[in-house]
């Protein structure tokens, strides 16, 4: 009788895992709690191009940083970030360098700066409106090009 091993399927099974672990999940995508943030760095550590549109929006629950995005590049659809969030600064888009779409900065009660999109080059439009605190869009400053 003849033996199977084992070993190359679980190798090609432990590879498959880590292939889908890299890469980003199809679609847009949208955050209505903390937790789905904090997990996204971690179901997607090595996400870094999204395909469609991103949603943050605090009205259902607190949302206060948005570290578990610190390794998008590009945004291909829209950004929209906004009611009732808690951020204080979008300092985990650093990396940020284009958004396909609109960008829109909306009710954000605590949201101070949005220096944290320094290197953003490329947008389509611009929407920034009743963020009480926001002092200033100097995170805006190297922009190259908006569409609209």
């Amino acid at each position: 009788m003849k033996q199977i091993s084992l070993i190359p399927i679980i190798l090609l099974s432990f590879f498959a895992f880590i292939g889908l672990k890299a890469q980003c999940p199809p679609g847009g995508l949208s955050f209505t709690s903390q937790s789905q943030i904090d997990d996204f760095l971690l179901n997607y550590p090595n996400c870094t191009i999204i395909s469609g549109n991103v949603s943050i929006d605090g009205y259902e629950e607190v949302i206060d940083n948005i570290d578990g995005l610190v390794n998008i590049t590009s945004i291909e659809g829209g950004l929209s970030i906004g009611w009732y969030t808690y951020l204080t600064n979008l300092d985990a888009l650093a990396n940020l360098t284009s958004i396909g779409g609109n960008l829109e900065i909306g009710w954000n009660l605590s949201l101070t700066d949005i220096d944290g999109l320094s290197n953003l080059s490329s947008v389509y439009s611009i929407s920034i409106y009743n963020n009480s605190v926001l002092t200033n869009v100097n995170g805006l400053a190297n922009l190259t090009s908006v569409e609209y």
